[in-house]
Formats: structure tokens, sequence, C-alpha cells
């Protein structure tokens, strides 16, 4: 499968800086993954762990992805926002 734009530059950016600084890797990362939920899924919120909590929960998508986005979340330990 190939990441098609406008998410292929942060990925391939991400995938790029992997070696010399995994944090940068992780934030291009995230923001792909924001990006996706937010156009493809119609997220509203800001904060990544509501953005899967309402995808997770909205019934519209496979299970298989819902179980990979809740890896994701407690992976990274994204703190709920207060």
């Amino acid at each position: 499968m190939e990441v098609v734009d406008p998410y292929k530059q942060d990925f391939i950016e991400a995938c790029k800086v992997l070696g010399d600084s995994p944090k940068a890797s992780a934030a291009l990362s995230r923001r792909c993954l924001q990006a996706i939920l937010r156009d493809k899924a119609g997220t509203k919120s800001k904060d990544l762990y509501d953005q899967i909590e309402g995808v997770i929960n909205s019934g519209k998508v496979p299970s298989h992805i819902c179980e990979d986005l809740h890896a994701i979340r407690g992976q990274g330990s994204i703190p709920r926002a207060l």
C-alpha cells in the first residue's frame, strides 16, 4: 500500500529521520496520524487521545484498525488532556 498525498511528505520525512532522531520521527508520525484521523475519519478534536477515542467509538471503522489505534494510544502513553 502506498502512502498518498497530502500525508506522503510527513511519512517520508518521519522515515528518513528515524535513525537520527526518534523523537522527531514520532512527532512527524503523530502529525500524519492526526491529519488522517481528521481528514478521513472526520474527527474534530485537536487532542490525539480524543481523536482516537472518537474513531474507536464511532462504529464506522473496522475492528482491526480500532485495535491498532488502541495499541498506538497505549504505546505512546498519550495522556488525556485535562
